[in-house]
């Protein structure tokens, strides 16, 4: 019987079969196309919004809603209380300053008047009789003549009889003022706006009874409310556009005053402007008026969301998209109501702001996308 004969083996496979095998896994492996490789850079841009910053003029921020009112009001009332026994003005009449627009009965003021002087009269004879007794007793005394309880007594006399004309002059003083109070003229020319009462009517002085409503429509101004971050931008002075609603008649006012206190509720800031004169007749106290603060120079600038911009080291800037890169900018921004800026330096209206650019590195590629 024959031997077969075993080649040497490798965990039961043949040498020659192994070195087949390992020069098979050597050629794979020194092919270029089966080399471990790293994941190549990514060259895509970064996918951004952009938003485009809005003027004054197409902004709603800059704009405030107003109420025009008169720079002179007046409801005049009762000092005095009587019956009316004149009082012809009636609602839309002209009147002038002094014009005369309500009498009430002064019937008994005047009688206390005539007392009053009657009584001054008494007072001042009175006051004359007690002088002269004044200087008998004082030579009296010096002579030796006059104790000091006499003296003392007649001295006391006259100071009383001073009292009583002093007494009697506030009287009439009283009683004149009265009939005084009793004529009640215009303040101001203006117009008519109320009437409370008529002719036969009964007032009173204490309260005072309100009579009739004076305005002067010939003098205006609008009292506005603008937001407290605006304010510091205003100046008195500065001239602003108006329009009137619902006309839409154009006309301008000038700041005349800026309020010292914030609304705890609104957070704005009550600023008044005068209304260039002269006034157009067709514009009245209580309408409402739309203020434009754009042309204010402290106000002259670009609006962007609150998100657009950011800060540095007490430095803003914004993102701009440049080409298919982003470049920052610096800016000089004032946050002016929640979600909005005003920049007033370092960008133009035609810059394409980027937002939500967290991660983005300044210089990195990026397309813009429309918000």
């Amino acid at each position: 019987m024959e031997t077969a004969c075993v080649q040497p083996t490798w965990r039961g496979a043949p040498l020659p079969v192994l070195l087949a095998v390992a020069l098979l896994f050597t050629a794979c492996s020194n092919h270029p196309s089966d080399r471990a490789q790293l994941p190549a850079a990514s060259t895509q841009p970064t996918p951004v919004r952009v938003v485009k910053p809005t003027t004054n003029a197409q902004s709603g921020e800059s704009r405030v809603t107003s109420t025009l009112r008169s720079k002179s009001e007046a409801t005049l009332s009762s000092k005095t209380t009587g019956q009316i026994v004149k009082l012809d003005a009636r609602v839309g009449d002209r009147v002038k300053a002094g014009q005369v627009l309500v009498r009430i009965d002064s019937s008994m003021a005047s009688i206390s008047l005539q007392n009053g002087r009657a009584a001054e009269r008494l007072a001042q004879a009175n006051a004359a009789n007690a002088k002269a007794e004044l200087e008998r007793a004082t030579q009296l005394r010096e002579q030796g003549a006059l104790t000091d309880a006499a003296f003392d007594k007649v001295r006391m006399a006259f100071d009383i009889a001073s009292a009583q004309t002093d007494q009697a002059g506030a009287a009439i003083h009283a009683s004149s003022q009265q009939i005084t109070d009793a004529t009640i003229a215009a303040p101001f020319t203006g117009v008519v706006s109320a009437r409370f009462k008529n002719r036969g009517d009964t007032v009173s002085g204490t309260p005072p009874t309100a009579l009739l409503s004076l305005v002067d429509p010939d003098h205006l101004e609008v009292r506005m409310a603008v937001p407290e971050a605006l304010v510091p931008l205003l100046h008195l002075g500065d001239p602003l556009a108006a329009t009137a609603s619902p006309s839409s008649l154009a006309f301008r006012v000038r700041i005349s005053a800026l309020g010292a206190t914030v609304d705890t509720i609104s957070r704005t800031v009550e600023v008044l402007a005068d209304v260039a004169e002269p006034v157009d007749p067709s514009l009245k106290p209580g309408a409402l008026a739309t203020v434009d603060l754009s042309i204010s120079k402290g106000l002259m600038g670009l609006f962007l969301p609150a998100a657009a911009c950011k800060s540095v080291d007490g430095q803003s800037y914004v993102d701009v998209v440049v080409g298919d890169r982003l470049q920052r900018k610096p800016v000089v921004a004032a946050l002016i109501r929640p979600g909005t800026v005003l920049v007033t330096q370092g960008l133009c209206a035609d810059d394409a702001v980027a937002l939500d650019v967290t991660g983005i590195a300044d210089g990195q590629p990026v397309r813009a996308l429309g918000n």
